[in-house]
């Protein structure tokens, strides 16, 4: 069968959350809503060991003022940051896993926590997917002797671009005034602009180009202290410009044991579960109240 653009969009679930409300309470259903895209809670992830809950850093998020910690690896290998998650304890702090693993609370106006996605993927439009589309791709690893199964769905902005790259990208972006080979695709990336701690969010666009039949993008950084990217440099202070490459996005399947044939080989003969559920690998951006 012919291969073609998939909308990723069919592929979701709307999720009814349960949200915690002004005195950190669930069971209150004014405060529930129903979404997409969505960040665990506390309830959710505190049966998992402490050392299995951190998360790494993108480093486009190390580039939006993602806070890092050197002392402490996700289970991927690279160093632990801060991750939000969405229930709150009362009108004024929100959970988040702290580098370390544990669970802790903060204001909500803290911006250098990092955001890790979950989303619920419907198993049978997964299934119908799979032989029509390209934009699909299953990969697995061992995590500390144990095999960790993920999916890979849209482009998210991830890995800085090595420094000859960075080089001719800039040279030709030439300030805004592209030369031959460097094109805009009119995408931008909002991140968070707004410096103060207790201020609301101010957009700041990352645009997207395509060079060479890749795509890529520019980025302003806002940087608070000594980040190590993926290939062991150090994020450039604020205001510098570093390139990132846009990448498929790694989502983590949960739920990998109880998923139908299908889809896990090894997985349930007869039923299986309904609903894959995923979350990024690791926090894919920062900056945001």
């Amino acid at each position: 069968m012919a291969q073609k653009d998939l909308d990723l969009r069919t592929l979701f679930a709307r999720v009814k959350l349960k949200n915690t409300d002004e005195s950190g309470n669930i069971g209150d259903s004014s405060f529930d809503t129903t979404d997409i895209a969505y960040l665990r809670s506390a309830e959710e992830v505190k049966n998992i060991p402490q050392e299995k809950r951190r998360k790494s850093l993108s480093d486009f998020a190390l580039s939006n003022f993602a806070w890092q910690i050197e002392s402490y690896t996700a289970e991927n290998g690279n160093f632990a940051g801060a991750a939000w998650l969405r229930c709150a304890n009362n009108s004024e702090c929100v959970g988040y896993i702290n580098p370390i693993g544990r669970l802790e609370l903060y204001t909500p106006e803290n911006k250098d926590f990092g955001l890790s996605v979950a989303l619920d993927i419907t198993t049978k439009s997964l299934i119908s997917a799979l032989d029509s589309s390209q934009h699909i791709k299953f990969t697995s690893k061992k995590v500390q002797k144990q095999e960790k199964h993920f999916i890979e769905l849209g482009q998210y902005p991830g890995r800085i671009v090595s420094q000859e790259l960075q080089k001719s990208l800039e040279e030709a972006y030439n300030g805004g005034n592209l030369k031959d080979g460097l094109t805009s695709t009119g995408r931008l990336y909002a991140t968070n602009g707004q410096r103060a701690q207790d201020q609301d969010f101010l957009s700041k666009q990352n645009p997207e180009f395509e060079f060479n039949g890749e795509k890529y993008v520019r980025v302003v950084v806002w940087n608070g202290d000594i980040s190590l990217y993926k290939d062991g440099t150090n994020a450039p202070t604020t205001g510098n410009v570093i390139w990132h490459k846009v990448e498929p996005i790694s989502f983590e399947i949960l739920n990998w044991d109880k998923l139908p044939r299908s889809i896990n080989p090894k997985g349930k003969r007869f039923g299986g579960a309904e609903i894959i559920k995923t979350e990024t690998e690791e926090c894919i951006l920062s900056g945001f109240p």
